[in-house]
């Protein structure tokens, strides 16, 4: 099954695949309330029997012991530009009329049920653009978050840019980007709060999940607004009705997605009826914590492509039963997710901060860590080597792939983590 399509083909078929795409069922986006939040189970399987933890603590042995079994020498990532067509980025602006029907009770009773709603976003995930585009089609006043210097000197001067006028409604994107994990870093915030709770106008905040959780920690913030809303779990019916529309329009050149130890069909192909499909969406939709960033991060990676590919010959017997082009969905021992044995508390120090902040450049990781700048530019020199750290405009950030091991790593040593 070789991949012939060229990259010219797949540039001319965009129209077809723009007006596939919304004859698919669309993924039903939902916001809920955080304390509904609840992650999809695993199935009941061998490999996920104790727990989604399980898989941390069994990749590095499986990985040896899969690759001898079902070698994946011969496959190869699928190229950039076809990975747009079949695994677009998330466009978040789509949850956009999920959150106008969960905000559209509150937003439209002027203050009867509360001037201050909150939403909080699930890592990997950010729904910044979501709220903005919310705000902007309303007319509301996007505020922008303070400088470094401007928290550490308590913010006067910019909480005078928009608190003249107590009754225009605000969109504060970001929470977490108020504060500083810092003996001075949480007074500009406190101010804030005060003056929200007293004045009249509506308020929408944004805020990470990791940050929500240190707040509510240092300063009870979850008693001091209302309970926040969140992103619906995906499950795994969730994720084949994602995934095959950001898929749309693969099948008018006979793309089939097949799991690459087994054969079965990862997405639904159009041109069989009756399929069996394989359970690796639950076990995605489980290892992601219902997490659609993560998801689909982890899924991008996933997909591979190769003339004559080493997989199980009875994937390999499948597939060739029909005309279509396979790509392959490597299982999720197989993959290669970053990884750092024996992390130093230096890199853990800069792991957890760079995730209560929503990432941070490295001259205001000098100001917050018990570090030298020397040792802050080590730490990150060797995460960012490691996959685990990548930089996001002028901010270091976890990477999505490395997401799940610094969460589990965290966990392990006591730290604060978020509720996802």
């Amino acid at each position: 099954m070789s991949l012939t399509l060229t990259r010219s083909a797949i540039h001319q078929s965009t129209p077809y695949l723009a007006d596939h795409a919304s004859e698919l069922l669309a993924p039903n986006w939902q916001f809920i309330q955080l304390e509904q939040f609840s992650r999809p189970q695993p199935p009941p399987s061998e490999f996920l029997r104790t727990g989604i933890g399980e898989i941390f603590a069994s990749l590095n042995r499986l990985r040896s012991s899969l690759r001898r079994a079902v070698p994946h020498t011969e496959l190869m990532a699928v190229p950039a530009y076809l990975l747009e067509r079949i695994a677009a980025p998330p466009n978040y602006e789509r949850r956009l009329p999920a959150l106008r029907q969960a905000l559209a009770e509150w937003a439209d009773a002027g203050g009867m049920l509360g001037n201050l709603q909150v939403v909080v976003n699930p890592p990997v995930t950010n729904l910044n653009a979501v709220l903005s585009g919310w705000a902007r089609e309303r007319g509301w006043w996007k505020v922008e978050p303070p400088t470094y210097a401007q928290i550490l000197e308590g913010g006067q001067g910019w909480l005078d840019t928009f608190r003249y006028d107590e009754d225009k409604p605000l969109l504060i994107p970001d929470l977490g980007q108020i504060y500083l994990r810092h003996h001075n870093g949480l007074d500009l915030i406190r101010r804030l709060m005060d003056w929200l709770w007293v004045r009249k106008g509506l308020c929408l905040i944004g805020c990470d999940s990791w940050s929500w959780a240190y707040l509510s920690q240092a300063l009870q913030i979850d008693t001091q607004l209302p309970p926040p809303l969140t992103l619906a779990a995906c499950d795994s019916e969730h994720l084949l009705a994602w995934f095959s529309q950001l898929a749309a329009g693969a099948e008018r050149f006979g793309f089939a997605f097949r799991q690459a130890t087994n054969g079965k069909y990862v997405l639904q192909p159009h041109n069989r009826d009756a399929v069996e499909i394989s359970d690796y969406l639950k076990h995605l939709a489980a290892f992601a914590r219902g997490n659609p960033g993560l998801a689909w991060a982890i899924w991008r990676s996933s997909l591979q492509y190769g003339a004559n590919a080493e997989v199980d010959p009875k994937a390999l017997e499948s597939a060739g039963r029909d005309a279509n082009r396979t790509i392959w969905v490597k299982n999720l021992s197989s993959l290669n997710l970053p990884e750092l044995p024996g992390a130093t508390q230096d890199q853990i120090f800069v792991l957890h901060a760079l995730l209560l902040h929503a990432g941070l450049p490295v001259k205001e990781l000098a100001g917050l860590l018990p570090l030298s700048a020397a040792e802050i530019m080590r730490a990150v020199h060797i995460l960012r080597n490691a996959g685990l750290i990548e930089l996001v405009g002028e901010r270091w950030v976890v990477s999505p792939l490395g997401y799940p091991v610094v969460r589990q790593m965290l966990s392990q040593e006591g730290y604060l983590i978020d509720a996802f």
